[in-house]
């Protein structure tokens, strides 16, 4: 406890003692003018592919804020907007907006816990709705080597149907739910460049709330550690490593009682199906060895879910880029991974071809490896590690955004991944 105590004072009082020790490559809030405006394939692990049409508008009008829209169809339908970058206090007090409204997705939800499940051991569960919204402010300090900030975000889901791995349907039902956290934190960036670190340490520390929703849930936190260290290779190019760990704090478990968390779970399979309760159809839907399997899945995961809190989670394309985004969950997390980031070309190159302005500052190669893991319980952690390698591509830009398409190989195959930014 004295030692995290230390580490998190240190932290507190780096950018106040060493502020000039590292100097800035540019100015760290940029407000370089971009657009785009044109259809784009996705792939987003566990989420699928298909097409969306992004509006962006960056640093609009010559100032901070950037807004944009994103259309998709294919596997995930409906529209994401966001308002970004908006200083209530210029370059000190920002403050930023999302909106999610999906009409069409389906989610991976593996059958246990922790790294043993095998490729295709989960069910898919299919919603029509997601209705997420979030607000962020955060407080910059030092030409950004401290931030500071609080999210907040609500979201609605109703789920329609469950189907298993190969996409067959198990049961149909409706079922709506509603869940709103948060979680603050700071940054301490000890680095030559917020947007593209080449030199120096940065360091996230992050507390997430996660309140019951009633009094059978948990009252827990989770607690994530995130640094980065940026070693320079030659004058432009980049040896990065990444260090997370993420732990769920239980204050209070919820309801344990596996007899009991089963009839919550067979009550909620069949409400929808069977609506007038008819205890008929509830032993039919029950029979059905599919649904059987799905209720022992959801017993065990809610039970764990209640004893242990869930930290976060590995997958997606930030962490583990080969699995599908939640692949891996636990109470605690354990990450490591290292970029080789080769800038072969740091031309500016100013480009306007009418859907797509922008200033190229950086064209860079990126060949990276990624080991982790998670458990229920932290001494476990690292008994069953898995690794994954991979290829990016990324194009720096002067307006504050890093274009980046990723292709990384696991031991479940490989997976490629088109997304804004670093991953860490």
């Amino acid at each position: 406890m004295k030692k995290k105590l230390l580490l998190l004072l240190v932290l507190i009082l780096l950018p106040t003692l060493s502020v000039f020790a590292i100097d800035r490559r540019k100015p760290q809030f940029l407000n370089e003018t971009s657009y785009m405006i044109l259809p784009m394939p996705y792939a987003i692990p566990g989420i699928g592919s298909g097409l969306m049409g992004i509006g962006l508008a960056g640093n609009f009008l010559n100032s901070y804020t950037d807004l944009y829209a994103v259309n998709l169809s294919g596997d995930a339908q409906g529209t994401i907007l966001g308002l970004e970058d908006i200083h209530l206090i210029s370059e000190t007090l920002i403050i930023d907006l999302y909106l999610q409204d999906l009409t069409r997705a389906a989610v991976q939800i593996y059958s246990q816990r922790g790294m043993n499940t095998l490729k295709d051991d989960y069910y898919l569960v299919e919603v029509d709705k997601v209705q997420s919204y979030q607000a962020q402010l955060r407080l910059s300090l030092f030409d950004r080597k401290f931030e500071a900030f609080a999210r907040q975000w609500k979201q609605k889901v109703r789920i329609v149907n469950v189907l298993d791995a190969e996409g067959n349907s198990i049961t149909g039902f409706s079922q709506e739910a509603e869940m709103q956290a948060g979680n603050a934190g700071f940054v301490v960036d000890y680095t030559d460049d917020w947007q593209d670190p080449r030199k120096g340490v940065r360091a996230w520390i992050t507390r997430s709330e996660s309140p019951p929703e009633s009094n059978l849930s948990p009252d827990f936190y989770v607690m994530d550690v995130n640094l980065g260290f940026y070693i320079p290779m030659g004058q432009n190019s980049t040896w990065a490593f990444n260090y997370f760990t993420s732990d769920a704090v239980v204050t209070k478990e919820g309801q344990t009682d596996k007899a009991v968390i089963q009839s919550e779970v067979e009550a909620s399979v069949t409400s929808s199906v069977c609506p007038t309760g008819a205890q008929a159809c509830i032993d039919g839907v029950l029979a059905d060895p599919t649904v059987q399997a799905i209720v022992t899945s959801q017993t065990e995961l809610t039970w764990a879910n209640r004893k242990y809190g869930t930290s976060t989670s590995l997958g997606g394309d930030s962490r583990f880029r080969a699995y599908p985004q939640s692949r891996f969950i636990g109470a605690h997390t354990l990450y490591l991974s290292t970029e080789i980031r080769w800038n072969f070309s740091t031309e500016v190159t100013p480009f306007n071809f009418w859907i797509w302005k922008d200033v190229s500052t950086g064209l860079q190669l990126a060949f990276f490896a990624e080991r982790g893991s998670v458990a229920d319980k932290k001494s476990d952690l690292t008994n069953n590690m898995r690794t994954t390698t991979g290829v990016g591509f990324r194009m720096v830009s002067a307006s504050g955004y890093v274009y980046r398409i990723d292709l990384t190989n696991g031991d479940e195959g490989t997976q490629p991944s088109m997304i804004f930014n670093y991953p860490w």
